[in-house]
């Protein structure tokens, strides 16, 4: 890579990005939780990364041997399982959030290990 293709590439990305692993599925409108949603056809994964503008999503095999296959461009509403910590505390904090997918890796007929979401608008999750 090139020092000038290094500095575009820097320069597209507006958010820091996190190394964070969090639980994250698709939610579900309806149905009795977002948990039982993702247990009934939705999707399920964790992220590789995690910035305010967007995530990397592993995609995990559901319980019935499903696996969700997210297309570049379609719609997403996610879930987000991101754990808070104080000094004397640890939670999961849920957060809900809507985004277009726009990139998939190890897409085939038959997998999608992974994909990218870039939020619909940015979300201030405290990160740093």
């Amino acid at each position: 890579m090139t020092a000038a293709t290094m500095t575009r590439t820097t320069n597209r990305r507006e958010h820091r990005r996190f190394p964070l692993v969090c639980d994250v599925w698709q939610r579900q409108d309806s149905g009795p939780s977002d948990a039982m949603a993702c247990r009934i056809g939705g999707l399920a994964g964790r992220t590789l990364n995690l910035s305010d503008g967007g995530a990397l999503v592993q995609v995990t095999e559901l319980p019935d041997g499903t696996i969700h296959r997210p297309r570049p461009g379609q719609d997403i509403a996610l879930t987000l399982a991101l754990p808070r910590t104080t000094a004397d505390t640890f939670l999961i904090e849920h957060v809900r959030l809507t985004g277009q997918v726009v990139r998939v890796h190890g897409h085939c007929e038959e997998a999608c290990s992974a994909f990218a979401i870039q939020f619909d608008r940015p979300v201030h999750l405290d990160l740093d």
